[in-house]
C-alpha cells in the first residue's frame, strides 16, 4: 500500500510560502508557472494543482524530469534577498509582488510514513547542530560533520553508513 502511495505522488511537489490568491485551478497553474519561471528561471510543465490553503498548494507536474528541474532549481529560492517575484494577475499583467522576509519551500510530495521520518531527521538533526556540529538533511540520511547516517525504515532508526548506501 506505502508502495503505491508513493508511486501516485512521485512527480508532485508541494510549494508553501506563496500566496495563493484564487481558487480556480487555472489562475493557481498560471500562478505556480509564474512563479517557477520568475524565481527559479525555468519553464515548469504542470499537469494538476490543489490548493491546500492560503499560502501552500500540491502541484502535479507532467513527469519525473519536470520535478527533478524544480527540486534542482529551488536553491535559487536562497539567492533572492527580498523574494522579489513577478505574479501574473487575473488579467494577465504582470506585477512586481515583493514577499519580505518569508520563506518559500519546495518540497516533495511525501506519505504520511516519509513525513514522520523526515520528522523524526529534522529533530536529530536540530539536536546535532544544537551541540556544534556540520549537519546536511537529505531524503532518508543525515550528514553530520561528514558522516553519513541513513533510516532504517524496518527498524525504525538511523544506522551509520556511507555516501553509496
Amino acid at each position: 500500500m506505502e508502495f503505491l502511495k508513493k508511486k501516485i505522488k512521485e512527480n508532485n511537489v508541494v510549494v508553501s510560502g506563496v500566496e495563493i490568491k484564487y481558487e480556480d485551478p487555472l489562475q493557481i497553474k498560471e500562478q505556480i508557472q509564474s512563479f517557477t519561471r520568475e524565481s527559479l528561471g525555468i519553464e515548469s510543465k504542470i499537469r494538476d494543482v490543489r490548493k491546500l490553503g492560503p499560502k501552500t498548494c500540491l502541484v502535479e507536474l507532467e513527469n519525473r524530469n519536470e520535478k527533478r528541474k524544480i527540486m534542482f532549481n529551488k536553491r535559487k529560492l536562497k539567492e533572492i534577498p527580498n523574494r522579489k517575484i513577478f505574479i501574473m494577475d487575473m488579467f494577465n499583467k504582470r506585477k512586481l509582488k515583493e514577499i519580505p522576509n518569508r520563506k518559500i519551500f519546495i518540497m516533495d510530495d511525501l506519505t504520511k510514513r516519509e513525513l514522520e521520518m523526515q520528522k523524526k531527521l529534522r529533530s536529530k538533526a536540530i539536536e546535532e547542530k544544537a551541540k556544534g556540529k556540520e549537519v546536511t538533511i537529505g531524503y532518508r540520511k543525515l550528514t553530520i560533520d561528514g558522516v553519513v547516517w541513513r533510516w532504517n525504515g524496518t527498524e525504525e532508526k538511523l544506522e551509520r553508513g556511507n555516501a553509496k548506501n
